[in-house]
């Protein structure tokens, strides 16, 4: 790898973005541009798949080493560069440690069942490693340009699979690197926080999430007996 490679930042986004997440990226995006070489590649409003298939070829033309995918609710740590770019000549993707904001909060990855068909979620210990897996999350991703090119386009496309189901583009990218041989990582070190209003969703915290969740829930409830108004609603 180059002292000082090429990166692309690329963010697609629908809606505005919190204030928070807007600090957050601005301070990362300041601490990385004067340790790298960072250009800024975006779009808004536009579906997923060609969205991210015209940053990447931006990318490309303007000789960009890597493209990292950041998505426009999710919090970084400073040290997200440094720690993904870490053996990025053997890789194909290297994600951040994502968990989903709703559910059951569980983290973003996954593996092969060897068992049978589809795919597993095996717990990952919080212990500074990086695992190899299948599939990963497509919001926190360093990915590798050079690997990219070794693939037919589009890189990026949703694929129909019956009535009512397609799988994704970011799905489609990791099972072709996949077909070929090459490896995607999750770096439990970068641990991403993913808003979910009014917090956000930490893997540190996710498995606690759910039992918040029906506390929450109880607290609007009244008990045997009660009998009030709150939030516009009537409940006996």
């Amino acid at each position: 790898m180059k002292d000082k490679p090429r990166i692309a930042l690329c963010i697609h986004l629908y809606n505005n973005i919190d204030s928070t997440i807007y600090f957050n990226h601005m301070s990362c995006i300041r601490k990385w541009s004067k340790d790298y070489d960072v250009v800024i590649l975006g779009r808004r409003g536009m579906q997923t798949a060609p969205a991210r298939e015209i940053i990447v070829e931006e990318a490309l033309a303007q000789k960009c080493d890597f493209a990292f995918f950041l998505d426009g609710d999710h919090m970084m740590p400073l040290k997200t560069f440094e720690l993904l770019l870490e053996g990025s000549d053997d890789y194909a993707m290297c994600s951040g440690l994502v968990n989903m904001k709703c559910g059951d909060y569980r983290p973003v990855y996954w593996l092969k069942n060897n068992e049978g068909e589809g795919y597993i979620t095996p717990k990952l210990s919080l212990d500074g490693r990086r695992y190899e897996v299948d599939l990963c999350a497509f919001g926190c991703t360093m990915v590798n340009l050079n690997k990219i090119q070794k693939l037919e386009k589009d890189y990026f496309r949703d694929i129909y699979i019956s009535e009512g189901r397609h799988r994704r583009s970011d799905i489609n990218l990791c099972m072709a690197f996949r077909e070929i041989g090459e490896k995607i990582y999750v770096d439990t070190r970068v641990l991403v926080g993913h808003m979910r209003l009014p917090s956000f969703v930490y893997p540190q915290s996710a498995p606690q999430l759910p039992s918040l969740d029906l506390l929450e829930e109880n607290s609007r409830k009244l008990s045997d007996g009660q009998v009030g108004f709150f939030d516009d609603m009537y409940i006996k």
